[in-house]
């Protein structure tokens, strides 16, 4: 999204979007956690294996995204709007974008707009770059939604067809690459995991089991394409 010439948009994500739209655009993430008074949930990308897509949520509404590298690649990865990209250099930045305004420690930061209702900040690792992060101001773009129409973000609990998790992977290597950062953030055991496809109510879905913490889990993922 670019508003007034001010970038508000990262990876098709815009600043505001109601965080209720997200799971039919991106599937349902890794994890969900709070920090620092937001909800932030974790997706994996497809055009990028591997970096984490972060989104932070704040009154029902897309306050931050953030992309980063797990590693450090050989080769650049996803990029933002201005073509910058994870695994680029420092000088790539400043032939997009100019010196940076504001500096500190690993970080590079500009103002999308004289009066900073976004900013792009830049982490770098020595001349690399690591991780990109679009943020608003202390609200987002528009309004707080009402409190009736508020949803959070939130994680399916996998724990029946009806509550599958929804994976939008485009390939099935891409799937089994989600299924198992999933289970491993969810802190399951590598050993002894199980896993078949079923067919039902016209749906496609992966059953597996593993052993998390003292018990036995299984865990539905619906792989169906989205519509």
């Amino acid at each position: 999204m670019i508003f007034l010439g001010v970038i508000l948009s990262l990876l098709g994500i815009a600043l505001g979007t109601p965080v209720g739209q997200l799971r039919a655009q991106l599937g349902d993430p890794l994890i969900v956690r709070p920090v620092a008074g937001v909800r932030v949930a974790s997706y994996l990308r497809s055009d990028d294996p591997s970096a984490v897509l972060t989104v932070a949520e704040r009154h029902g509404l897309v306050y931050w995204i953030q992309i980063e590298r797990e590693r450090r690649e050989p080769t650049p990865g996803a990029r933002d709007e201005y073509g910058i990209a994870l695994g680029g250099s420092a000088q790539a930045i400043v032939a997009k974008r100019g010196k940076p305004p504001i500096v500190t420690m690993n970080t590079w930061l500009y103002p999308e707009d004289v009066d900073q209702r976004a900013s792009t900040i830049y982490r770098l690792d020595d001349d690399t770059v690591e991780a990109i992060r679009l943020i608003g101001t202390a609200a987002p773009p528009g309004a707080p939604l009402p409190s009736s129409v508020v949803s959070h973000l939130a994680e399916a609990s996998g724990a029946t067809y009806e509550s599958a998790i929804v994976d939008r992977s485009a390939n099935a290597a891409e799937s089994a690459h989600f299924r198992d950062r999933y289970l491993t953030v969810h802190d399951c055991s590598p050993r002894d995991r199980t896993n078949t496809n079923e067919r039902r109510d016209g749906k496609t879905f992966a059953v597996m089991t593993a052993s998390c913490g003292k018990r036995r889990h299984t865990f539905y993922f619906d792989l169906s394409p989205s519509k």
